[in-house]
């Protein structure tokens, strides 16, 4: 079970590895991540269950069906 980030990246594929990878690479706004678990490590950093319509579609297209897995999202804080 490995979870599959993305992010609104202008373009740049999905990341795999750990949830601080992606926003290190750009800045963004929320972080995408998708996992055939329970989810409950991305859950108790922050990130809520989301629909797949609010994730880039590109990334969502990605995702196999047949695995079933759980899109959850985290809105980031942004410097400034």
């Amino acid at each position: 079970d490995h979870p599959l980030l993305a992010g609104d990246l202008g373009g740049v594929p999905p990341h795999r590895g750990a949830a601080g990878a992606a926003p290190r690479a750009r800045s963004l706004g929320t972080l995408f991540t998708a996992t055939t678990g329970g989810g409950g490590l991305f859950l108790r950093f922050g990130f809520v269950p989301t629909t797949a319509r609010l994730a880039p579609a590109s990334w969502t297209q990605s995702l196999d069906p047949r695995r079933d897995a759980r899109i959850l999202r985290k809105a980031l804080q942004l410097p400034g």
